[in-house]
C-alpha cells in the first residue's frame, strides 16, 4: 500500500468562495512527506505496539492532522473496511462528521470546529507536546440519517524518528452520557415532581371546599407532568433505537397550538413570563403525528422560556413558508455564536450540568428523522432567537 494509491487531495487556497480555514490550519502534507510518514509508521515497533494495546479507536496523526496509522478500521462502520481507506484523511472525515462538507479544507476548518473537543485536544497536544483530554460531541451522517455520538478524546505527543506525531484515542462514552441524562431526569426532575405531589397530597387532607379542589387540580397537573417526563424519555430511547412508531393523522395547526397552550398552563417554566400563542385558522389542516410534533414544540417553548427573563414574552405561531407548514417559537434573548453552533448536539447544555442537552437534541431527532421536517435555529442580539420546524410539503397533500 502506498500513499499515491490513496487519492489524497491537498488543501485549497483562499479564493472568492471564502477563506481556506475558519479555525485550524488547512494545509496537508505533501505526497512525498506522507509517503515517508506512512513507511515509518508501518515499521515502527512503538506504533505497532500501541495499535495492538489500545482497546478502542486509535489513530496516529501527522502535524497536519492526517491519519498515518490506525487501529482496526472495521469498528468505524461501513465503507471503511480497509486500512487504505483511513490513511491520509483527518479524524472528522473518517468518522463522517456532518460539518466536514461545510469546511473549506475538511476536518478542522469549519466555523463549528472551534467548539470540537477532538480538534481542540489535537491542537493543544501539538502545541504543548503534552497530553490533552477533551470531550467531543460528534454528529455523523450515516445511511441518510444523522447520529449523535460522544467521545472522550485523549491526544498525546509521539516522536518517531524525526517526525513529531500525535496519538489520539477516542473512547465512546455515549452510554455513560445516557446514564448521566437518566440520572438527571429521573433522579432530579421526577423526584422533584414526586415531592410536589406528596406535599399537595398532605395539604389536601386538611383543606375543604375550593381550596381542596385547587389542591386536587395541582396534583392532577403534577401527575400529568410526571407521566409526560416518563413518556418523553421512553420515546427518546425508542427514537434512537429506530423503533419509534409514527402515527400520521389529519389535524389542524390550531389544535396543535391549543394542546401546546394546555401543556404550559401553570408550568413552572412559564412563571412570571408571558406565552403568546397566536391563533391559527381552524380550517387549515396538516397530516402529521400530533404527539411527536407537540413534543418538538414543547421543547422549543421550554427552551425559550428558560432563556427569557421574568416579565418578558415568548411568541409561538404557525404559518406557511414556501408552501410548507411551519411552527415558530421566538424569544428576545440571543445565544452566543458558540452556543448557537452546538445547540442541537446531544448532551450539550448551557447550564453546565451533566446529562442535560437532550431537549434541543430531541427536536432534531423527532422533527427531522420521524416527522420528515427541517428543524433549525437562528439567533442574534438584534432579532432574538427563533426556533422553527418546517414540515414537508407532503404534510399538506396527505390531508384527506
Amino acid at each position: 500500500m502506498h500513499a499515491d494509491d490513496l487519492g489524497i487531495q491537498g488543501s485549497r487556497p483562499a479564493g472568492p468562495a471564502g477563506p481556506a480555514t475558519y479555525f485550524a490550519p488547512p494545509e496537508r502534507a505533501s505526497l512525498k512527506d506522507l509517503q515517508e510518514q506512512l513507511r515509518l509508521t508501518e515499521v515502527s515497533p512503538i506504533i505497532r505496539a500501541l495499535l495492538q494495546a489500545v482497546d478502542g479507536l486509535l489513530v496516529v496523526l501527522n502535524p497536519q492532522r492526517q491519519i498515518v496509522a490506525a487501529s482496526d478500521p472495521v469498528i468505524l462502520g461501513p465503507g471503511r473496511g480497509s486500512i487504505a481507506a483511513t490513511l491520509g484523511v483527518r479524524p472528522g472525515e473518517l468518522l463522517r462528521c456532518v460539518r466536514v462538507p461545510e469546511a473549506p479544507n475538511g476536518c478542522g476548518t469549519s466555523r463549528h470546529c472551534a467548539e470540537c473537543g477532538a480538534v481542540l485536544a489535537i491542537l493543544a497536544s501539538q502545541e504543548t507536546r503534552q497530553t490533552a483530554v477533551r470531550e467531543c460531541l460528534l454528529t455523523v451522517g450515516r445511511n441518510g440519517h444523522t447520529e449523535a455520538h460522544e467521545f472522550r478524546v485523549q491526544a498525546s505527543p509521539l516522536t518517531v524518528g524525526r517526525h513529531n506525531l500525535t496519538a489520539v484515542v477516542l473512547r465512546d462514552v455515549s452510554n455513560e452520557k445516557r446514564r448521566e441524562a437518566l440520572e438527571q431526569v429521573f433522579f432530579h426532575d421526577v423526584l422533584n415532581t414526586i415531592g410536589g405531589l406528596a406535599g399537595w397530597s398532605k395539604l389536601l387532607r386538611a383543606l375543604e371546599g375550593e381550596r381542596a379542589k385547587d389542591a386536587a387540580r395541582r396534583i392532577a397537573a403534577l401527575c400529568d407532568r410526571l407521566t409526560q417526563e416518563v413518556q418523553n424519555q421512553r420515546a427518546l430511547l425508542q427514537a434512537e433505537r429506530g423503533d419509534l412508531a409514527v402515527s400520521l393523522v389529519s389535524t389542524t395547526p390550531a389544535e396543535i397550538l391549543e394542546t401546546l397552550g394546555t401543556v404550559f398552563a401553570g408550568h413552572e417554566a412559564a412563571a412570571d413570563r408571558q406565552l403568546d400563542i397566536a391563533v391559527a385558522s381552524p380550517h387549515e389542516r396538516i397530516g402529521t403525528d400530533p404527539s411527536l410534533l407537540v413534543r418538538v414544540l414543547t421543547n422549543m417553548v421550554k427552551n425559550a422560556l428558560e432563556a427569557t427573563p421574568p416579565g418578558s414574552a415568548v411568541r409561538v405561531w404557525y404559518e406557511r413558508r414556501e408552501g410548507r407548514p411551519g411552527f415558530f417559537v421566538w424569544n428576545a434573548g440571543a445565544m452566543s455564536d458558540g452556543v448557537a453552533r452546538r445547540v442541537f448536539q446531544r448532551s450539550f447544555s448551557t447550564k453546565g450540568e451533566k446529562g442535560r442537552g437532550l431537549g434541543t437534541y430531541s427536536m432534531k431527532l423527532f422533527g427531522e428523522r420521524y416527522l420528515g421536517g427541517s428543524v433549525s435555529c437562528a439567533s442574534d442580539p438584534e432579532s432574538g432567537t427563533l426556533f422553527r420546524i418546517i414540515l414537508p410539503p407532503a404534510s399538506l397533500s396527505a390531508v384527506g
